[in-house]
């Protein structure tokens, strides 16, 4: 976002989506639930932001902020979420 005078600021978004998944045929051990799963969908979409501090005794400090959706059809083990997640970084040196 320099070209635009904000040097340090940069957006994204994401999109990501699974149909079809089919469980009917595996042959674990470890995670037998997915055998019910036949013809089920997800779907995860997600913004976000972040800044990092260009000059100064905090330069390379970021900040960033993320939403993020993710919802899977009733047999999906990792179920339904919606998340806001802000973190900071500083870096430091230790010697």
């Amino acid at each position: 976002m320099a070209e635009y005078g904000v040097p340090g600021l940069k957006f994204n978004i994401y999109q990501a989506r699974g149909w079809d998944i089919d469980g009917t045929h595996y042959k674990g051990t470890g995670y037998t639930d997915v055998l019910a799963m036949d013809g089920e969908t997800h779907y995860e979409y997600g913004i976000g932001s972040s800044y990092s501090v260009q000059s100064g005794p905090l330069k390379a400090t970021a900040i960033r902020a993320t939403y993020t959706t993710h919802r899977a059809s009733e047999n999906q083990a990792d179920g339904n979420i919606n998340e806001f997640r802000l973190v900071t970084t500083v870096p430091f040196n230790i010697l």
